[in-house]
């Protein structure tokens, strides 16, 4: 299973940094790639609108690559959660993770690794989803009117401060909401993030606002994905035949504790679990909200499928869609905003709630972080890439001590 999982990261990696370079030119790519590095990257900065879509790709592909060799240098175990971890790197290289930002962070982790004693290969999946706070170096850089060389060593010390404090912070955390927020790292970020983006308000930072998004290539967006979750449900069927059983199995797992859905059916079923997954996203996002498909709205569904080997099937996830279609009815906002969106695709985080309480607390739970995800980026200024992470730790950690005293479960 190694090798095929191994297979699977090194190929869609190599595959979007040949695609980058077919679609621009060599200096096109280079040029977008040099917005993409320098400019802010906070929430939300659409790279295929600043850097092309050429640079883009081979931006989504060097940071999953340099993640996927990260991992096999660790020597890392194979699993759900470093399928995940590696998902996430490539899914937020569409917005917010460059090549050069995420570095200080790991550069962190490693540094704890070695002082504390800990095996490395045991904390790398932190090290790689520690990355949503990589924004913090962009802005650092930029902070002040210091002379590039102190400004720069000032931003990779910060980055790498976050790094390296992030394991014992989102170990306490987990404890907050007892596992049920798939995106813990995200939550410990948050809560990060909002102390960092403080203390830098104290000396001078001004936060800014960002919606910088694609526009007008859906269409062509749209049949790319629908290609790519066709290959991995091919694929599935032509590894193992018995792939419907045992994801009528997968799809009975409430996504809480005992969630590793690669351990537990193998890789041909999580295939086939995050082709089902990507599909119905991307019928959400289209059919339901009617949105569009740009860089971060790509990045959010290739996030539902890299969690796919991690705690999200069909049936947990559909109550978290309905919960913010049914907000964007009687709220203030409509669904096809990008925040929206985002919302629903990213609070799939909440998916341990929909299949350990019932789809009726799925729909709720959802519906109350509807409006947290759309108000929580203000509390770190945009610099937590995995927001809705952030709101979701906020949301299940008053939720599941009520529910728990009330709610009763199999």
């Amino acid at each position: 299973m190694r090798t095929k999982v191994r297979f699977y990261l090194y190929t869609i990696s190599l595959a979007s940094i040949i695609l980058g370079f077919s679609m621009a030119s060599f200096p096109e790519v280079i040029q977008g790639l040099g917005r993409i590095i320098f400019e802010s990257n906070v929430l939300i900065t659409d790279f295929i609108a600043i850097g092309g879509l050429g640079a883009t790709l081979v931006n989504v592909g060097l940071v999953s690559l340099f993640s996927i060799l990260i991992i096999d240098v660790s020597g890392a175990e194979i699993n759900g959660t470093v399928l995940a971890s590696v998902s996430l790197m490539f899914s937020f290289s569409f917005f917010g993770k460059n090549i050069v930002n995420i570095i200080p962070i790991l550069f962190g982790t490693f540094l704890y690794a070695r002082i504390t004693k800990e095996k490395y290969r045991e904390i790398v999946h932190i090290s790689l989803l520690a990355t949503s706070f990589s924004p913090i170096f962009n802005e650092v850089l930029y902070l002040g009117s210091y002379h590039f060389p102190l400004r720069f060593l000032s931003a990779f010390l910060i980055s790498a401060s976050i790094g390296f404090i992030i394991k014992p912070v989102a170990r306490h955390l987990m404890n907050t909401h007892q596992g049920f927020n798939l995106y813990n790292t995200g939550f410990a970020v948050g809560i990060l993030a909002t102390l960092y983006v403080s203390i830098l308000k104290s000396y001078g930072y001004v936060p800014k606002q960002r919606l910088i998004i694609d526009t007008g290539n859906t269409q062509f967006y749209s049949y790319s994905l629908v290609l790519f979750f066709t290959i991995l449900l091919v694929w599935a069927l032509i590894q193992d035949r018995n792939v419907f059983k045992k994801y009528r199995l997968l799809i009975k797992n409430s996504g809480y504790q005992d969630n590793d859905y690669l351990i537990k059916y193998g890789w041909a079923t999580t295939l086939f679990n995050m082709s089902i997954n990507g599909f119905l996203s991307l019928i959400y996002v289209l059919f339901i909200a009617k949105g569009e498909l740009n860089g971060p709205i790509i990045g959010a569904i290739l996030t539902v499928v890299g969690f796919s080997g991690l705690g999200k099937h069909a049936l947990n996830i559909i109550p978290i869609f309905l919960g913010v279609y049914l907000g964007s009815l009687t709220k203030s906002w409509t669904p096809e905003l990008p925040s929206s969106i985002f919302a629903a695709l990213f609070g799939t985080a909440l998916a341990p709630i929909a299949g350990h309480f019932g789809f009726f607390w799925g729909v709720v739970a959802s519906y109350i972080n509807s409006s947290v995800a759309l108000n929580s980026g203000y509390m770190h200024a945009g610099m937590n890439l995995y927001n809705t992470g952030f709101s979701v730790g906020i949301v299940t950690a008053v939720m599941v001590p009520i529910l728990k005293k009330f709610k009763k479960t199999e």
